[in-house]
């Protein structure tokens, strides 16, 4: 199972981009060849959406706020046929994680391993993985270092240390 996180407009598009996560577009290529990778093996793949509506510092258009939390234009064409999973905060409601668990739970080849990729490492990435890792507890979560980042590096590393102390695999 693979979890793309938060890779939206908003977060990768370093013209229009809100809250731009340096570094956040060079993952593209390689996100793109895993989400492949998943595919070939028929795989399941999700991808979280972080619908951002109550930015006070926010005075966009709501066509441009719309634009901003879209997948990245990009990446669109490989996830849309894939499990869009939205989000008000940091992670996916744990009611969304219980109905992912109830739906593949006797899948074993789904939810053997579940692995995260995406933005921000500190943040989004951090929070859905503890979420899947107290939903999924005998699944193998791995965090994919090369396919993760944050627009601070130094917290980046930190998360990636925190989640291997949570006993994460931690990868690259």
């Amino acid at each position: 199972m693979l979890f793309v996180i938060d890779m939206q407009n908003d977060f990768v598009d370093q013209r229009r981009g809100k809250m731009f996560v340096k570094d956040a577009d060079t993952l593209v290529p390689g996100i793109i060849q895993k989400i492949k990778e998943y595919e070939k093996n028929n795989d399941l793949i999700f991808y979280t959406l972080d619908i951002h509506e109550n930015m006070d510092d926010d005075n966009r258009t709501l066509e441009e706020k719309k634009w901003g939390q879209e997948i990245y234009t990009p990446l669109y064409k490989y996830l849309a046929s894939h499990h869009v999973l939205t989000k008000n905060f940091y992670g996916i409601c744990p009611k969304e994680a219980t109905k992912i668990k109830n739906l593949y739970q006797n899948k074993e080849r789904y939810i053997r391993k579940i692995e995260f990729i995406g933005v921000e490492t500190h943040i989004c990435v951090l929070a859905n993985a503890i979420i899947l890792q107290n939903t999924f507890h005998n699944s193998k979560i791995i965090i994919n270092e090369s396919l993760c980042t944050s627009s601070n590096l130094d917290w980046h590393k930190r998360a990636l240390k925190l989640m291997k102390e949570l006993k994460m695999e931690v990868k690259s």
